[in-house]
């Protein structure tokens, strides 16, 4: 007798494939008194592993690492994932990124993750899931992301065991801050009223959305640039070696100290001054910055600013040094590397919706 096996549907739920990290919403859980969108990500590395290197069974996720089949190879994807790499990558930023085979292989480790947070067996089903892209590279790339992301994806080892079926039904494709804006204007604290800027400082892309006041998108005047938090990294550390921004521990040690702001930071036996690199630093964000405001406009009627993703707090350091006059327009939006995925987990919610699937 065939054995019935239990399939889990989950209305809605989004993921966020970047250059640093892998974001992903766990759908909304009880916070005391509310209702917040939790969410989780892993460093978005995806090294492909040969059968002689594994170290453990294959198949299964101890260390907190899973390996998935993509077109031929095993990659290894998830919180463990880094322990993987042969500590040589050159990290480049690629407008077909969102249809690569790491891309795909990061986007299945999500998708496990989210399968075992909502207690699911095998078999799951997404109703609607929310994802994003830069604006430089939506309108070439979202309709083929969709088709890629729609449908059913099997998540386990190249001729091993199929750990889990995911079916998405449908996927909805944002622009990425587009996300951040929703995320910010879903809380009943905060307000759209007026003119917002929506900075998103991801690890390869500077994107920036503008709402104008009359609360509609300035699509002519949105954008992205290529060079944003990775770009800063490497720069730096091809100061201090050639080649060394091609070392992953020695680039994670940069782009930690430049996040944080500290002013020094170590590699091997050599302790550095940030300060060394200060005029680097504010070539790069300068370079970056000055693209965002030609494409912008003048901001007159802006009255919000809004940082968000994993470099924000880099990017309005620097803005409220260069640009003073729009100091008290700005702001840092509440967990900003979460904010994109957290709009887009909105998004998701009112199309599954709209579709008659509900929480």
């Amino acid at each position: 007798m065939k054995q019935d096996i239990k399939v889990k549907v989950i209305p809605a739920r989004s993921i966020d494939v970047g250059y640093q990290n892998v974001k992903f919403s766990k759908g909304r859980k009880r916070d005391g008194d509310s209702v917040e969108i939790e969410c989780g990500l892993f460093a978005a590395f995806a090294p492909t592993v040969s059968a002689n290197q594994l170290l453990y069974a294959q198949g299964t996720q101890q260390a907190d690492a899973l390996l998935v089949g993509v077109n031929g190879n095993n990659y290894m994807v998830g919180n463990r994932a880094k322990s993987y790499t042969r500590n040589v990558q050159a990290r480049l930023v690629d407008p077909k990124y969102c249809l690569s085979d790491p891309y795909y292989a990061m986007f299945l480790g999500a998708l496990s993750y989210i399968a075992e947070d909502a207690g699911a067996g095998q078999e799951v089903i997404i109703d609607t899931l929310g994802v994003g892209l830069p604006l430089n590279t939506y309108a070439a790339n979202h309709a083929a992301l969709a088709e890629k992301l729609t449908g059913e994806h099997l998540i386990g080892p190249l001729g091993g065991p199929v750990l889990r079926r995911v079916t998405v039904r449908h996927v909805e494709v944002m622009v990425q801050p587009h996300g951040a804006l929703l995320n910010y204007g879903s809380r009943p604290k905060n307000s759209l009223d007026g003119a917002t800027l929506v900075v998103d400082v991801g690890g390869g892309t500077l994107d920036w959305f503008l709402l104008d006041e009359d609360r509609e998108i300035a699509w002519t005047r949105s954008g992205a640039f290529p060079q944003a938090m990775l770009h800063i990294s490497q720069t730096i550390a091809e100061q201090i070696e050639e080649g060394l921004s091609r070392d992953i521990a020695a680039m994670s040690v940069v782009d930690k100290a430049v996040r944080h702001r500290d002013p020094t930071f170590k590699i091997g036996p050599h302790v550095y001054e940030m300060q060394k690199f200060r005029t680097l630093v504010d070539s790069a964000l300068d370079e970056s910055v000055k693209a965002m405001l030609e494409k912008t406009g003048a901001l007159t009627t802006v009255g919000r600013i809004l940082f968000t993703g994993g470099g924000a707090v880099v990017y309005r350091e620097y803005m409220e040094r260069k640009y003073k006059q729009w100091k008290d327009a700005m702001e840092i939006d509440e967990e900003p590397v979460f904010a994109n995925v957290r709009g887009f987990q909105v998004a998701a919610e009112q199309v599954a919706a709209d579709r008659g699937v509900v929480q």
